[in-house]
C-alpha cells in the first residue's frame, strides 16, 4: 500500500508529463521512465509500468487523428512489420536476460543513452521553426513510398527495440525518424504515424511486461489520475506560449535526469 504523499507524488508527475505531452506533443516516455527509476522501482517496473500507462493515453491520441485523416495506414503497416518483431524478440531476450539478474542494469544504461540524445533532439528543435513544414501537403505517390518500404522497416525495429527496452522512443525519435523519410508529409501526419505506429508496439510490449510482472498497477492508476488533467490543461495554453522555452527547458531536464541515473 501507498502512502498518501507517495500517492500525491506520482499524481502529479502525471500532471507534469501530461502537461508536456499535450503542450509538445513528445516527451512523455523520456521523462516519465526517469522519474519512477527515481522514485525508487526498479527499472524493468518502471518501463513496463510507463508502457502500459502510455498505451491507454496514446489510444485516444490515435483515436483523435485518425477521426481527423491525418494517419496514412500505408506507412503504419511497414513500421509495424519491423517494430513488432523486434518487440517480440526483445520480450523474449528479456525473459531469459531477466533470470541472469542483469536486465535492469542493461535498461538503465540504455536508458541513459537515450535520454542523452532525446536531450539533444530538444535543444536543436528549440530553434527550428515549426511554421516551414505546417505548409507542406501530403505525398501521394506509391512509388514513393514502395520506394522507402525496407527503410520504413527498419525504422521500425529499431524504434521496437527502443521503446521496448526502455519505453522511449515514440515521440521524440520517431517523429525525427518520420521526418527524415517523410520530407513531403505534413508535420499533422507525421505526429498521426508516429502515435498510430507506436501503438501496436507498446501494446505488444506492455503485455509482456505484465507477463513479466514488470508492471505496478497502483502507480499506473496515480498516473493516470493526473495526466489526464495535465493534458487538457496543456492543451488550452498550447497557443499562448511558444513552443522554443518549453522545448529548451525540456531538453535540460531531461540531460538533469540522464545525469542522475549517471551518478546514481
Amino acid at each position: 500500500m501507498f502512502s498518501i504523499e507517495l500517492i500525491f507524488t506520482f499524481i502529479l508527475i502525471g500532471l507534469v508529463v501530461g502537461g508536456l505531452v499535450g503542450f509538445l506533443g513528445v516527451g512523455g516516455g523520456a521523462v516519465m521512465t526517469p522519474l519512477l527509476i527515481l522514485m525508487g522501482l526498479p527499472p524493468s517496473v518502471a518501463v513496463g509500468t510507463d508502457l502500459l500507462y502510455a498505451f491507454v493515453t496514446k489510444t485516444f491520441g490515435v483515436c483523435a487523428y485518425h477521426h481527423r485523416y491525418h494517419i496514412d495506414w500505408s506507412i503504419v503497416k511497414y513500421f509495424c512489420l519491423g517494430s513488432l518483431s523486434m518487440a517480440v524478440l526483445c520480450l523474449v531476450l528479456f525473459y531469459f536476460y531477466d533470470n541472469a539478474g542483469r536486465l535492469d542494469s542493461f535498461i538503465e544504461s540504455a536508458l541513459c543513452i537515450i535520454l542523452f540524445i532525446c536531450a539533444a533532439i530538444f535543444f536543436v528543435g528549440s530553434f527550428i521553426n515549426p511554421k516551414k513544414t505546417k505548409q507542406l501537403k501530403k505525398l501521394k505517390n506509391a512509388g514513393y513510398i514502395r520506394y522507402r518500404r525496407p527503410l520504413l522497416f527498419i525504422a521500425g525495429m529499431f524504434l521496437g527495440f527502443l521503446i521496448t527496452t526502455t519505453s522511449v522512443g515514440s515521440g521524440s525519435i520517431g517523429i525525427v525518424i518520420l521526418l527524415l523519410l517523410l520530407p513531403g508529409y505534413a508535420f499533422a501526419n507525421i505526429v498521426g504515424i508516429d502515435l498510430a505506429q507506436a501503438l501496436p508496439i507498446i501494446f505488444v510490449a506492455s503485455l509482456g511486461h505484465m507477463f513479466l510482472g514488470h508492471v505496478d498497477y497502483g502507480v499506473v492508476a496515480c498516473l493516470l489520475t493526473g495526466s489526464i488533467p495535465g493534458v487538457l490543461l496543456a492543451s488550452r495554453l498550447h497557443n499562448r506560449v511558444p513552443d522554443r522555452w518549453p522545448k529548451l527547458i525540456l531538453s535540460l531536464f531531461l540531460f538533469g535526469l540522464a545525469s542522475s541515473l549517471v551518478i546514481l
